[in-house]
């Protein structure tokens, strides 16, 4: 069963584990959760350095295997095909910087446009790629944010911590 991080923000209700992001709520509130298919191990948060060294990141993954990648907005999957864990966290990286240049935006997992994102200063309108580009969701810049980057820190500690089991 797919497992996840809440948000400290937010009560604590479990429905599933969810790196990133909130599950859905009794109220009517969006909710953007980022999941990991198969779930990745939870060996903790990890901040990436400003300039990360791809070729240790790719030469750490080895051995891990591919993962896949899903947006969850408001109940509704968006992902790709799995991908190594630095490909993922590229991903995440992306999005994460693109909330900080604001207007229309593709949203893309493995260098396939997945969702199309128009940014303003505190929100993100989500769009279906495939048109007539129908609306998947309107969230908060904050959210979205830090559900990216608690996926990002899991992710990055995943990638740098040893197996405990092993060593």
């Amino acid at each position: 069963m797919r497992q996840g991080i809440q948000a400290k923000s937010r009560p604590s209700v479990r429905l599933n584990r969810v790196v990133g992001g909130h599950p859905a709520s009794h109220t009517r509130k969006m909710s953007f959760v980022v999941v990991f298919e198969p779930e990745i191990p939870d060996r903790g948060e990890s901040e990436p350095p400003l300039e990360i060294d791809w070729h240790k990141a790719y030469e750490a993954a080895k051995g891990l295997g591919e993962h896949g990648l899903c947006y969850v907005i408001d109940g509704r999957k968006f992902g790709y095909y799995p991908a190594d864990v630095p490909t993922l966290l590229c991903d995440l990286l992306g999005l994460h910087y693109q909330l900080d240049l604001r207007g229309a935006q593709t949203v893309g997992l493995s260098g396939y446009t997945v969702l199309l994102a128009e940014i303003s200063d505190n929100t993100v309108v989500f769009r279906d790629p495939i048109p007539p580009n129908d609306l998947v969701g309107s969230l908060g810049v904050a959210e979205v944010r830090q559900a990216l980057r608690t996926a990002i820190r899991s992710l990055w500690a995943f990638l740098l911590s040893p197996d405990p089991r092993t060593g």
